[in-house]
């Protein structure tokens, strides 16, 4: 049954290594098109992938008989997921907004609801019109 929990630990690890990865990206990386995500967004990836890493340390060392007790975990996982996950998602989320200074936003392209959203800019006005017509092609 361990081995089920570490499976599913390592599976919670890959989809927030995923999504995470393109929230890093998207922050340190300058395109011409940068589409910018809410901020719960980014701290649910990034909680995932926290919390995932600290599961599996746990059920690893289930695994050979050391055990961490219940309230020591308990504890780590609420820091991990209401402390340094917000932290980091902020860092992140100021670092793109600071990237898009220079760019123009393209109000057509953003997804607004109450699941997901984004904001999309473009480098120039004329880029954005070209995501429009082919948006609607």
């Amino acid at each position: 049954m361990i081995l089920i929990r570490c499976f599913f630990c390592i599976f919670i690890i890959w989809i927030g290594v995923f999504f995470s990865g393109v929230f890093i990206k998207t922050a340190f990386v300058s395109n011409d098109v940068i589409k910018i995500s809410g901020i719960l967004s980014i701290w649910s990836a990034i909680a995932s992938l926290l919390l995932g890493i600290m599961l599996l340390y746990y059920h690893v060392k289930a695994f050979w008989g050391n055990t961490l007790k219940g309230n020591t975990l308990n504890r780590l996982l609420i820091f991990l997921g209401l402390v340094v996950a917000p932290i980091i998602s902020i860092v992140i989320y100021v670092k793109t907004l600071t990237l898009v200074a220079d760019y123009i936003e393209c109000k057509e392209l953003n997804n607004i609801s109450i699941r997901f959203s984004s904001q999309t800019y473009t480098i120039s006005n004329e880029l954005c019109l070209q995501l429009i017509d082919d948006g609607n092609k």
